[in-house]
């Protein structure tokens, strides 16, 4: 495919064999750095996908004992688990539409009172969630439940 210079004349550089192919009136010019990132990106996405699987050496594949207890303290904990990443969504999404009201309020003060509004609300919003998980988590301290 490509011409026989870089055979004949070993000491070229790589640059002028890929300069030209046998094709007429057809070159191909290749820009070694960009092959060199390119190898740079593949070996370093190849180390990131290989990476993760050593965490499977630490895990515990042996079953439970059976002999759990449930306490209340578990249940909360567990619902609180449950909850928290739906309340974090919620919030994220309060403060997009909070934002989107901002953006298309065009300077009027009734469209901007009410996106500031909501704003606070949400604020608020993150307080009282806030103040819910630290009371949840002083009272389970406090009566020693955990």
């Amino acid at each position: 495919m490509f011409s026989g210079y870089y055979f004949q004349n070993k000491s070229a550089p790589l640059k002028k064999v890929f300069q030209r192919s046998r094709f007429k009136g057809f070159s191909v010019k290749l820009n070694f750095s960009i092959i060199q990132m390119n190898k740079k990106l593949i070996t370093s996405s190849i180390l990131a996908l290989l990476l993760p699987v050593s965490v499977l050496a630490d895990i515990n594949f042996n079953p439970p004992s059976g002999n759990a207890t449930i306490s209340p303290a578990g249940v909360v904990v567990a619902i609180l688990n449950f909850i928290w990443p739906i309340i974090v969504a919620a919030v994220i999404i309060a403060f997009i539409t909070a934002g989107l009201l901002f953006v298309t309020s065009q300077g009027e003060p009734g469209k901007i009172n009410q996106a500031r509004n909501a704003v606070i609300w949400g604020i608020a919003g993150i307080v009282v969630i806030l103040l819910a998980f630290s009371i949840m988590s002083i009272v389970q301290v406090g009566i020693g439940i955990f």
